[in-house]
């Protein structure tokens, strides 16, 4: 079952109480993402023009190897409508860091005044292009690191609402790539299902098979696995260096949200950052 806005909420407050130590971290990502599956419901119903195409493309993403995004070449949405999002994304980072409210107030007023496009910013973080959202940080005299992570969030509600429309045609099994068949995002974190790994995408959600041998980035087979304490693995290539995380699902003794697994998947992150530091030591 796909997990819901309340859901998120409901089991990151019931998490906090048994483990205070996941602290405002968990109670922020959930809150996001809450809200994201929220905005993308919207979304969806912009999209349903154009859903019969999305998903006529999902079929062709396997033989394509290409991801649904880049076959559609993008998301077109209403320039109110990226507003909206851009709004409501900004709001809910200020009920958890006030901190940043004059920086959000900042980029909002600068959006509405036509000084940047909002889903130009959205369109050019998901390809990795930091020269946009260089020169709007710049511009507006704000901290690049906010202007991505703004920008990333505000375009997940529209990647979200591409894969609940698309997924089911989506030849999953037969998808072989290490990267999102929906966004063409790479990811760190995956699960582990009666004995077989999939891998999940942090941004849209997506869920796909990938073998555990076969390094998802590089596709390398030179790969290395360890159990860590909580239910987790992490898997490392021998080649490329990078490392990816699992929640072995068979050893939970109660369901989590599979969008939380980023942040319950930290400890992992903190050993693979030591083995990191580790290893450069050595030379």
């Amino acid at each position: 079952m796909e997990d819901s806005p309340s859901s998120l909420r409901e089991i990151a407050e019931k998490m906090l109480s048994e483990d205070p130590e996941l602290g405002a971290s968990l109670a922020f990502y959930a809150d996001m993402l809450a809200t994201i599956l929220e905005l993308s419901m919207k979304v969806k119903d912009q999209l349903e023009p154009m859903e019969s195409r999305y998903r006529e493309l999902a079929k062709e993403v396997t033989r394509e190897k290409r991801s649904l995004l880049d076959l559609a070449g993008g998301v077109n949405l209403p320039d109110d409508v990226w507003m909206e999002i851009l709004e409501n994304i900004s709001s809910k980072v200020k009920e958890h860091r006030e901190e940043l409210s004059s920086a959000l107030d900042t980029l909002i007023e600068a959006a509405k005044e036509g000084q940047f496009n909002p889903a130009d910013l959205a369109k050019y973080s998901i390809k990795g292009d930091l020269n946009y959202a260089r020169g709007v940080a710049v511009g507006l005299g704000l901290d690049l690191d906010l202007v991505n992570a703004v920008a990333l969030w505000t375009l997940q509600p529209v990647l979200v609402a591409l894969k609940r429309i698309a997924e089911k045609d989506v030849e999953v099994e037969e998808w072989l790539e290490g990267f999102c068949p929906i966004c063409g995002s790479y990811t760190r974190t995956g699960f582990r299902r009666e004995g077989k790994n999939y891998l999940k995408c942090e941004i849209c959600g997506m869920e796909w098979p990938h073998p555990e041998s076969k390094c998802p980035f590089c596709g390398s087979e030179n790969v290395s696995s360890q159990s860590i304490d909580g239910g987790f693995l992490l898997y490392r290539c021998g080649d490329c260096g990078e490392y990816w995380k699992v929640v072995d699902e068979d050893s939970l003794e109660e369901r989590i949200p599979r969008m939380l697994y980023p942040v319950i998947t930290f400890p992992v992150d903190e050993v693979a950052t030591q083995t990191d530091e580790g290893s450069g030591s050595e030379g």
